[in-house]
């Protein structure tokens, strides 16, 4: 089971639509359950329902998931804040991979170089790689 986080969104539906094409059982985490009945038709097998400030919807949510694609609704000011929750629900549930997909914080300040980056690569200390 993988689960999508942002399900009802435009990326979320697209996510949700492709893992189930490809043959994967997604759970999708929406946020109000009429959003539910929309992406059933893009596939999902399971509905959860939540938000990403509720620690026990988000448990419930990763609870048996295989992986989590986190999407958060887009240039959110709690990002960073709803990223942390999904990922504390995903180590307290064993999930062993995780996507964050992110349109706000897709990169960040390099420690060594102090560039911005997407690469824990160019992150690493000189002679590490």
């Amino acid at each position: 089971m993988i689960l999508v986080t942002g399900a009802a969104g435009k990326t979320g539906k697209a996510v949700v639509k492709a893992l189930a094409a490809s043959g994967a059982r997604v759970r999708a985490l929406v946020r109000r359950a009429e959003s539910g009945a929309a992406v059933k038709v893009m596939g999902a097998a399971e509905v959860a329902i939540g938000s990403f400030q509720d620690s026990g919807a988000l448990a419930r949510a990763a609870a048996g998931a295989r992986a989590i694609y986190h999407i958060c609704p887009n240039v959110s000011r709690d990002e960073l804040a709803f990223a942390c929750a999904v990922v504390a629900a995903a180590q307290a549930q064993g999930v062993a991979r995780f996507v964050y997909h992110s349109v706000l914080h897709p990169s960040r300040r390099c420690r060594t170089t102090g560039r911005r980056c997407g690469s824990r690569r160019c992150c690493s200390p000189p002679g590490s790689r």
